[in-house]
C-alpha cells in the first residue's frame, strides 16, 4: 500500500510557509523604530497653535489670532525626524498694525521652517532623558534645518516683507511658567497648554511667539 507523502514535504504547504515567512519579514521591516529623544522632543511641540494679538482694523483695536502649525515631516528609512513650522494667514483681514497682548509690535509672518533635534539617540533611555530635560530646562532647543520667513508690517501701505534666512539658526521652545503673563493668556483662551517659541536666525533676527493650544485643536 502506498504511503502518504510526509506533510512537511508537501509542495503546497511549503509554498504557504514561504509566503507566511516573507509576510512576517516584511511586517518586521515595516515596524517603526523605537522612539529616540529626538522623536519625543519633536513630538512635544507638534500641534495647531494660536498666538493672541490685538490688531488695529478699520481704526479699532480687535482681538485676532495668529495660527502656527507644527507638523511632522514624512521620513523614510533611517532618516532623522524633523517637523515643519508653518504660518497660515492670520485671522486679521484689514489690519494696519498688530500688538502682542504682552506688549510690543507684532510683525506679519509668512513662510515655513524645518526643525531638527540633536541629542542622545538611545531608545532605551529616551523617555528618561526626555522627562529629565523637560523638568530641568522646561523645554528643548531645535536647530533650524532649512527655511526662511518673510517679516514686516501690516496692510497695503506697509513696505514689502523682508525675507530672512533661518537655516543654521535655532528655535527654543519652553513651557510657559505658572503665574506668568503668558500663562494668563492660556487661561483667557481656555487653552490646555502654552508654549513660548523663540526663533533665532543666524544673522541675528529674532521672533518670539507666545502660543496657546486650545482644547479640540
Amino acid at each position: 500500500m502506498a504511503q502518504d507523502a510526509p506533510i512537511g514535504r508537501s509542495p503546497v504547504w511549503s509554498a504557504a510557509a514561504l509566503l507566511l515567512a516573507l509576510a512576517a519579514a516584511v511586517a518586521r521591516a515595516q515596524e517603526p523604530p523605537a522612539p529616540t529623544l529626538a522623536h519625543l522632543a519633536l513630538g512635544w511641540v507638534l500641534g495647531d497653535w494660536v498666538e493672541p494679538i490685538v490688531c488695529e482694523i478699520h481704526g479699532s483695536p480687535t482681538r485676532a489670532l495668529r495660527r502656527v502649525m507644527i507638523t511632522p515631516v514624512p521620513t523614510f528609512g533611517s532618516a532623522p525626524p524633523t517637523v515643519r513650522v508653518q504660518f497660515p494667514d492670520p485671522d486679521a483681514p484689514g489690519a494696519t498694525r498688530c500688538l502682542s497682548d504682552l506688549g510690543g509690535d507684532e510683525p506679519r509672518i509668512e513662510g515655513a521652517l524645518v526643525l531638527a533635534f540633536e541629542g542622545r539617540a538611545r531608545p532605551d533611555t529616551a523617555q528618561h532623558d526626555f522627562e529629565t530635560t523637560l523638568r530641568r530646562s522646561g523645554g528643548f532647543d531645535f536647530p533650524v534645518r532649512s527655511g526662511h520667513l518673510r517679516l514686516g508690517g501690516w496692510g497695503e501701505a506697509a513696505p514689502p516683507l523682508r525675507e530672512v534666512e533661518f537655516e543654521g539658526g535655532q528655535a527654543q521652545a519652553r513651557d510657559v511658567r505658572p503665574g506668568s503673563d503668558a500663562a494668563r493668556l492660556v487661561e483667557e483662551l481656555h487653552g490646555v497648554r502654552g508654549l513660548e517659541l523663540a526663533l533665532d536666525a543666524k544673522g541675528g533676527e529674532r521672533v518670539v511667539l507666545h502660543l496657546v493650544q486650545r482644547a479640540g485643536r
